[in-house]
């Protein structure tokens, strides 16, 4: 392990366990229903459709404030209904109206959005951005706080020109984009991060990040490849409008291959964990980091320096001895085996060509519009 790595800033147990510490219950107690998928729908169901029946009887004026729910990384799914949908959209749509106007004057003093690639977007593929679909993607994300939606569309824009360029940030994001900008055939031998095949049992997404599979890139070339690849990842699993409703788990594992862990490993996994915390359109629910060695169980402190507190408190560490370990340790998480490669312990026969030729012929169903810009981007 190199030098650089052991001076890079990380997060200790010692410090994860004062965090912990300063939980409420109520606070705990959500944290293991993310962790497991029991997330309280069930009871809190003929709450939430009480709620939304008081808001129907309020004012127009305050039922704008009404609907914008805390920003949270995890919570309760909300019950949405037609009118809380509709409502909800038309609110975005003012407020990004307004925010054309003056950029600067519509989120917390000192905060500098930049707006610019937003505009272009809304030049580029404006049937794409104006899309309820697209804002609605959004909207779920951040639990339907409203000013927080459009201050994230903001930022996901100009963060999604800045890795892929103005000539493929308008368009539907391809295999084929990630193909021409790595520029080596050899990207997709080994899928390190990838959206597996099935959800867990609460209904989310699962994104698996597997270190030892990463492409042996560059190392100048290898941070923003593997970033890119969990855009195209994330916006793969987000397809399913399910995903975007109840959220994702994220797995990690860490095997004994893996132990060339640079320092510039730890940079891209805080571009990671930022684009995925404050970037894009998603609700992490959960993570779990499993790992094969004590060397890669301390390489964890660095990836929990890159999360935020709400997210540490939802982090699991296990222990492994052999990657056959994975499956079983995550099936007691409400993750199914068959969604599990074989290579750790599940029954998911993964074939990276298989897949990579699927994924080009969903990318190239879906890309018939791509040149007027009224794709899905």
């Amino acid at each position: 392990m190199s030098l650089s790595l052991h001076s890079a800033p990380r997060f200790d147990a010692q410090h994860l366990q004062a965090e912990l510490n300063a939980l409420t219950e109520e606070e705990i107690e959500e944290c293991n229903r993310d962790v497991h998928g029991t997330n309280g729908n069930e009871e809190d169901e003929e709450n939430n459709q009480e709620e939304e029946d008081d808001e129907d009887e309020e004012e127009s004026e305050a039922s704008s404030s009404s609907r914008q729910r805390p920003p949270a990384t995890t919570g309760p799914v909300i019950q949405e209904s037609p009118e809380f949908l509709r409502r909800a959209i038309e609110d975005l749509h003012q407020l990004l109206l307004s925010l054309e106007q003056n950029p600067l004057d519509q989120f917390e003093e000192g905060t500098h959005l930049e707006i610019e690639a937003y505009q272009l977007a809304l030049l580029m593929c404006p049937d794409y951005v104006n899309s309820d679909s697209f804002r609605l993607m959004f909207l779920r994300a951040m639990q339907f706080d409203i000013p927080m939606t459009a201050k994230r569309i903001v930022v996901y824009w100009s963060r999604k020109v800045e890795l892929f360029g103005t000539d493929r940030a308008f368009h539907k994001l391809t295999i084929q984009d990630l193909l021409d900008a790595e520029g080596d055939p050899r990207v997709f031998e080994r899928v390190g991060i990838r959206a597996l095949p099935l959800l867990d049992h609460a209904g989310r997404g699962l994104v698996l990040s597997c270190r030892a599979e990463w492409p042996n890139f560059s190392v100048v070339g290898r941070g923003l490849s593997i970033i890119r690849l969990l855009w195209y990842t994330v916006h793969q699993a987000l397809e399913n409008e399910e995903v975007q409703k109840n959220g994702f788990v994220g797995i990690g594992v860490f095997t004994d291959s893996a132990r060339t862990f640079s320092s510039y490993d730890s940079k891209v996994m805080r571009w990671a964990w930022k684009d995925l915390i404050k970037v894009l359109p998603l609700r992490i629910q959960a993570h779990h980091q499993l790992a094969a060695n004590d060397v890669l169980n301390d390489i964890l402190g660095y990836i929990m320096y890159a999360m935020n507190p709400r997210m540490r408190a939802r982090v699991r560490m296990h222990a492994i001895a052999s990657p056959l370990e994975v499956g079983p340790i995550l099936e007691n998480f409400g993750i199914p085996m068959d969604a599990i490669p074989t290579q750790f312990g599940g029954n998911d026969e993964f074939d990276p060509q298989i897949w990579l030729e699927e994924r080009q012929l969903a990318d190239s169903d879906d890309n018939g519009n791509a040149e007027d810009g009224s794709d899905d981007v």
